[in-house]
């Protein structure tokens, strides 16, 4: 899969900026979430200002550099999959011919605005804009309510929000020995405008009166966005502060990451004074990444990332900003001054706060957010995320939401509880000359977070490499699926359902059987046999379900029966669009076939070649408790009614027939159709 980053606003950088000196924490976003996806298997090309001061386009860590103008995505009409632009709607708005061209079209805010804020909504209600990518429950709530021009809605904005998160950068902490540490240090990481000012001012001298001790170190400031560049307000700032404050407080400036985690392993506490609404907080977390609690205000997404059982926390900022005019800086200041001698003065609460930033350390890393994303393009574009990477990307999905007690929950996340007690499930997979869909119903199959089944794929004599592609997609697996798998030959052209017959009596020791074609594929959700197995825990013993049209683009939802037909199972009797009702997928309980013969099947004593599966169907539905059928109406599978070797494209005469003569040999109403728009 292809990503392009675009960055049209950012500082200069490359691939190897980070080690070399300071960044902005977007622009560090861009770069190590470039790197750890290119990791995991995808193509990713960084479009940016890669060519000022010492930034050079090219290749690094595996992913490709390339500057932002000239021949860069103004020009550029190659295919990605996925754009991602980085806090700017400009291109998206502007019809790049890269944007154009890409099949997912995303906005990664990172800030609480953007460039081109105003368009946000317009983009997305004409399908230019796929997603906006937030940081946080409070990011998400801003993003789709605030007013930069336009007020945003949430019920529009809603189904295109993704929740991601941010990680630390280049920075590998390891053991952390608290005992280390030195009692009296206090960092403050973050630029000018963060709360800095009343820190360094007001709150700083009033806790050295307090706390004589205290050390203070004060890390980062401002960003020059070209090194030729003039000195902006808040460099203006930063160089105030430490020409009058720098006799008691330690400025170290823009240092790289590396620098910062040398003097987080040695400090005891994080204080955070934050004047602006933190989007997510990379300093906060890389504070408790080192084991450094938090002195901080509720104020932003630090409501969620600077965790209570590692921070202390005042009810809003410090100083009074645009949202909160009628806030009393003194009170604030007096109340966070408290906060902080508090803290120093309960060191055995202290102690037990650094332990509780462990918490975060197994999901601090970008490459674990770097798991989430390639779970949820996945899910967007259809593909199957392998069953390995799936447990983990969950495990990773849960802890998050525990340890941040996040309430916003991605559509991927909403998974069945899962019963322990796994029964077992035979899926039977009959297929002729299906050489170009084989391997992605063997992977959509591969793909279930489950451990009980077993695939029987039965070549029903093709003429194409239909048996060379299953066994090279089966071999192609970890070595732990391929015993889910096993691949059938016949020496002659049978028929699906003398295949379903011969596999279903000669095979199957499972308890559950799941019919599914060769030409078709499960949808690209992990979690389709723990729903069935919920199901046959709760007793059910025949289900059919409903699918999506390939060939149509809609879904088709499995129709339920009335009442009165399942009560008397005069199921043949009752016409749907196609006489039955959609159908896929069709699973059974093992125990309704044990007295099925040839003779339920067969039409005048001949294996039906179109439409066979009718007979099955009714056979079993028919032996069904009525109270134990389930429609199901999740879509489950999608229907390949593209294949143009289809039943009713090739073969449709025969295929009414043989449905009239199931249906107790009543005539076939050619009125009686498929009722889906063409």
């Amino acid at each position: 899969m292809k990503i392009a980053f675009i960055d049209t606003l950012g500082l200069t950088y490359d691939g190897s900026t980070l080690s070399k000196r300071g960044l902005g924490g977007s622009e560090s976003a861009v770069i190590r979430m470039s790197e750890e996806l290119a990791k995991i298997g995808f193509d990713v090309t960084v479009f940016n200002d890669c060519v000022s001061d010492d930034s050079r386009g090219g290749l690094y860590n595996g992913v490709n550099y390339r500057p932002v103008a000239g021949d860069g995505p103004k020009s550029n009409r190659k295919t990605y999959d996925v754009c991602i632009v980085s806090r700017s709607v400009k291109p998206i708005a502007e019809d790049w011919p890269i944007i154009a061209n890409s099949k997912h079209v995303c906005l990664w805010m990172h800030d609480t605005f953007c460039e081109g804020d105003d368009q946000i909504e317009y983009l997305i209600n004409i399908g230019k804009l796929n997603e906006i990518f937030t940081l946080s429950d409070w990011h998400t709530g801003y993003v789709t309510h605030c007013d930069h021009g336009f007020r945003r809605n949430y019920d529009v904005l809603k189904n295109h929000i993704f929740l991601t998160r941010n990680g630390i950068g280049n920075m590998n902490p390891g053991w952390i020995d608290i005992r280390e540490k030195d009692p009296n240090l206090f960092v403050f990481n973050a630029s000018v405008t963060k709360g800095m000012i009343p820190l360094v001012k007001q709150i700083w001298p009033e806790v050295k009166r307090r706390i004589p001790d205290a050390k203070l170190k004060i890390v980062g400031g401002y960003y020059k966005f070209r090194e030729a560049a003039g000195p902006d307000q808040q460099q203006k700032d930063w160089t105030d502060l430490m020409m009058h404050y720098g006799g008691d407080i330690e400025f170290t400036g823009v240092i790289t990451q590396q620098e910062i985690s040398d003097i987080l392993r040695k400090a005891s506490y994080m204080i955070y004074p934050v004047g602006f609404p933190e989007t997510f907080g990379i300093s906060t977390l890389e504070a408790l990444a080192h084991n450094v609690p938090l002195i901080t205000c509720q104020f932003g997404a630090l409501e969620e990332t600077a965790i209570d059982l590692a921070s202390w926390k005042i009810k809003y900022p410090v100083e009074p900003n645009w949202a909160m005019q009628w806030l009393n800086q003194e009170q604030q200041v007096n109340l966070f001054v408290d906060k902080v001698v508090e803290a120093y003065n309960t060191p055995y609460l202290h102690q037990q706060k650094m332990y509780a930033c462990n918490q975060v350390k197994d999901i601090c890393t970008w490459d674990t957010v770097a798991l989430q994303w390639k779970q949820h393009l996945y899910k967007k574009l259809g593909e199957y995320l392998p069953v390995d990477e799936y447990r983990k990307v969950t495990k990773i999905n849960n802890k998050v939401r525990k340890v941040f007690n996040r309430r916003f929950l991605n559509a991927e996340e909403l998974q069945p509880v899962k019963i322990s007690d796994e029964k077992s499930i035979a899926v039977i997979t009959p297929v002729y000359n299906a050489e170009a869909y084989i391997e992605r119903c063997i992977r959509s199959v591969a793909a279930q977070d489950y451990t009980d089944y077993h695939m029987y794929i039965i070549d029903d004599y093709s003429t194409d490499n239909t048996v060379k592609v299953a066994r090279e997609t089966i071999n192609s697996l970890p070595q732990w699926q391929r015993w889910h798998f096993t691949v059938l030959q016949n020496e002659e052209n049978l028929g699906a359902v003398a295949n379903h017959y011969d596999t279903i009596k000669q095979l199957i020791t499972e308890q559950y059987i799941m019919l599914l074609d060769g030409d078709d594929s499960l949808v690209n959700d992990p979690t389709i046999f723990h729903m069935y197995n919920n199901l046959y825990h709760e007793d059910a013993e025949f289900t059919y379900g409903s699918c999506w049209s390939m060939a149509d683009n809609i879904p088709l939802i499995a129709q339920e029966y009335p009442p009165e037909i399942k009560a008397n199972k005069f199921y043949r009797s009752y016409r749907f669009n196609w006489n039955m009702p959609y159908t896929h997928l069709r699973t059974f309980k093992s125990s309704l076939v044990k007295n099925l013969t040839k003779e339920d099947l067969q039409i005048d004593g001949k294996w039906p070649r179109a439409g066979g599966d009718t007979s099955l169907f009714y056979y079993l539905i028919e032996r069904a408790d009525p109270n134990k059928v389930v429609c199901v109406t999740d879509i489950v599978v999608n229907y390949n009614d593209l294949n143009p070797l289809n039943d009713y494209k090739v073969n449709a005469e025969e295929q009414n027939k043989t449905a009239a003569k199931i249906l107790n040999n009543s005539p076939f109403f050619p009125g009686q159709i498929d009722l889906r728009p063409l």
